[in-house]
């Protein structure tokens, strides 16, 4: 499967959020839990817009996983990294966490 890393837009926030409820629900946690993380998990277009963000994609351009920096300056942390679990294993998180490094590396 080829996969390709693309700037996020504020189009995508809606499937950002569910591939972060996905990953997150997959863990087992207790549904009051994700509850309380909702916000945390919501990701909004104006995120999006002020946020390096940038989703892998598969051929067919659907959002397979996704990651976000945050800060500025010396100072970057990695604010969200999801990858749907359908896709767990295929070396979507790997091709993400490589490009987080070099887009805060760049930054």
């Amino acid at each position: 499967m080829a996969i390709d890393i693309v700037r996020a837009t504020r189009g995508d926030a809606v499937r950002l959020t569910q591939i972060a409820h996905a990953a997150k629900s997959f863990w087992g946690y207790p549904s009051r839990w994700i509850e309380l993380w909702r916000d945390q998990l919501t990701i909004t277009g104006a995120y999006v817009e002020t946020h390096e963000v940038y989703a892998a994609t598969d051929e067919d351009r659907v959002i397979l996983g996704f990651y976000a920096l945050n800060g500025d300056g010396d100072r970057l942390l990695l604010d969200h990294m999801w990858v749907q679990p359908s896709s767990f294993g295929a070396g979507v998180g790997r091709l993400l966490f490589a490009h987080a490094v070099a887009r805060a590396r760049d930054l």
